[in-house]
């Protein structure tokens, strides 16, 4: 028997999700920063990455094979 690992797909995924997501709010927030020094085709080029990172997170999303529910700890 071979010892090839083969990675959970899902969880990889939902990894790069996250990933795509924290790079998202990091992209926001420079936008917030460039506004504030009014630099705003910066900013706007900025939010507009944010987006699309959104959007690609979001597309990622459906690619899911195996649905995530949250647990129940309720007693």
């Amino acid at each position: 028997m071979s010892n090839i690992r083969i990675p959970n797909q899902d969880a990889y995924s939902q990894d790069l999700i996250a990933q795509l997501l924290h790079q998202a709010d990091l992209m926001d927030s420079s936008s917030l920063d460039l506004r504030a020094v009014l630099f705003m085709p910066a900013a706007t080029a900025f939010a507009n990455i944010a987006t699309c990172m959104r959007e690609q997170a979001n597309e990622l999303k459906k690619h899911l094979k195996h649905t995530i529910l949250a647990e129940d700890h309720t007693p």
